[in-house]
């Protein structure tokens, strides 16, 4: 009986004594937790203290000390026993989350202790975090032992330095290219829908990368002023194209930055550069008045206008009369319907309805009768014809109306007919505009001008070869009934205009749905049966 008491009194002591252990250990990660760098000496210098204990993920007190930057902390946890090389289930070490901050003290701490300068989370190495962290100590620290300068990650092919100039991190990305970083390597990143159609690997279609950004592009699109000085400084080529022949002038002005491409222009860069098919100045143009809904505009940065940006362009000696040869910009997605090939910027502003500048470019030299592929002029343009959808494309009706009024000043022809049978008209009919319809009809525009329905920009539904007249486009239905456009769009106050002059001019509405002009007639008041609740549907 005695001896069962005593197996039984050492079975309890046992117990409650891994229990103790167990408490301190959990208070160990508790104090580095919070910081209480006593606490974390007290408790790791207690005999049986596990420094290398962990929670349920794997991370151990060590973690959390070189997480808060607690130098002192992870001092005295090394000193303890704490292993430097401990990753969680993760596969983040101590090192990978001192470099996130960029916290050199505990950095060259944990290198001292025996850290893998090497190691990589998913392929993005200690370098890297502390390259976007900025911390010039903490990448010196690294490359002092051993990191490699120039690794790259396995998903996007970036570097370091990438990594900082996207950051616009000049101190860091200084002490990445005194290391002997590369300002020539290129990222490798495939697009997320080759990557999922060829089962992941993004390469079995044989393909290049659809992303090859060098540094320079990097701090390019960031909009760092100070990471692009210190890069051309140190040698990059201010003429660099990406793979698809994209300068860095027009990168800048995709992402809204004004100020840095004039800066780069100022560098050197070539005004006329055209290798993805289109100049900056064409950018400026289309980046000024881009579609609204579907995709965000970009955040601009710098001091300067874009229209001082336009305005510094030319008088870089800019061809404001330069033709587009490729239509890249799709890509960016804002949609139009404006088939670009062969455009100049002056058509471009025209189709965003920006009448400044519009008169900016016309005093510099600007063809007004220069046509894109299919022999749009921009009046017809200003007008509406190409629009995409009413409320998407940019500008208001005010805006519009303008635009068309300088187009008019130097093309009197508002009778033109593209290649596909537009006229102004039939754009402005589109576009919804009572004044501009009446403008043109003004100045001698065709009521009864016609167009094959397949042939008509923005078109979205119906049977081929049925034809439509400016009218047959405000009443928002064809011959046959149905819808015209995407949202069945109608505009009866262009409708009713449109109406009454045809009739003024014995037209034939033979072309239009029977429905359409009794819906028009008594709205308008004049069909029998026509009243004040009608005229307010």
């Amino acid at each position: 009986m005695r001896q069962q008491l005593t197996a039984a009194a050492v079975g309890l002591l046992l117990v409650l004594g891994g229990a103790a252990h167990a408490a301190t250990q959990n208070s160990l990660i508790q104090a580095a937790k919070r910081g209480d760098v006593q606490a974390v000496r007290t408790l790791a210098r207690q005999a049986g203290a596990d420094v290398n204990a962990a929670e349920a993920d794997g991370s151990t007190a060590l973690h959390y000390a070189a997480n808060r930057g607690d130098a002192d902390a992870v001092d005295a946890l090394l000193a303890a026993g704490a292993r430097a090389t401990t990753a969680n289930r993760y596969g983040v070490t101590a090192l990978s989350l001192a470099a996130l901050t960029g916290n050199a003290a505990v950095i060259e701490r944990l290198l001292k202790a025996g850290a893998d300068a090497n190691a990589s989370v998913n392929g993005e190495t200690a370098l890297m975090s502390a390259a976007r962290a900025g911390r010039a100590d903490a990448i010196r620290a690294l490359l002092a032992a051993g990191a490699k300068v120039d690794a790259t990650d396995p998903q996007r092919g970036q570097t370091a330095l990438m990594w900082a100039a996207a950051a616009g991190n000049a101190d860091g990305m200084r002490a990445l290219i005194e290391g002997g970083a590369s300002l020539k390597a290129r990222s490798t990143e495939y697009d997320f829908k080759r990557t999922t159609r060829s089962g992941g690997s993004g390469r079995q279609d044989n393909l290049p990368p659809d992303i090859q950004f060098t540094p320079l592009a990097f701090a390019v699109r960031g909009g760092s002023m100070d990471a692009v000085a210190l890069l051309l400084d140190k040698g990059a080529d201010v003429n660099e194209k990406l793979p698809d022949g994209l300068s860095m002038p027009i990168l800048a002005v995709i992402n809204g930055h004004w100020e840095l491409a004039s800066r780069l222009l100022d560098r050197g860069a070539d005004v006329n550069a055209a290798d993805a098919g289109w100049t900056v100045l064409h950018q400026v143009a289309r980046s000024r008045s881009l579609t609204v809904g579907h995709v965000p505009h970009p955040t601009q940065t710098g001091t300067m206008s874009s229209m001082d940006l336009a305005k510094k362009i030319i008088a870089k000696g800019a061809n404001v009369n330069a033709r587009m040869t490729k239509d890249g910009m799709r890509a960016d997605g804002y949609r139009t319907d404006l088939n670009r090939i062969g455009a100049t910027p002056y058509l471009l502003a025209a189709k965003g309805v920006d009448h400044e500048l519009m008169r900016l470019l016309l005093a510099s030299g600007a063809d007004p009768l220069l046509t894109n592929d299919h022999g749009m002029r921009p009046l017809m343009v200003a007008a509406g014809v190409a629009l995409h959808a009413t409320g998407e494309d940019t500008g208001t009706l005010e805006d519009a109306f303008e635009a068309v009024k300088v187009a008019y000043e130097v093309d009197k022809d508002v009778n033109y007919v593209d290649k596909r049978g537009h006229t102004a008209l039939l754009g402005a009919s589109r576009r919804g505009s009572v004044a501009i319809c009446q403008f043109l009809v003004e100045h001698g525009a065709d009521l009864g001008a016609t167009i094959k329905r397949e042939n008509f920009v923005g078109q979205a539904y119906g049977t081929k070869g049925l034809f439509w007249t400016p009218l047959t486009i405000a009443l928002g239905y064809g011959k046959d009934g149905e819808p015209l456009f995407l949202g069945s769009e109608r505009n009866f106050d262009v409708a009713a205009y449109l109406y009454k002059e045809m009739k003024k001019r014995g037209l034939s509405l033979e072309n239009e749905h029977p429905k359409s002009l009794t819906l028009l007639r008594e709205m308008i008041g004049e069909a029998p049966g026509a009243t004040a609740a009608g005229k307010a549907q």
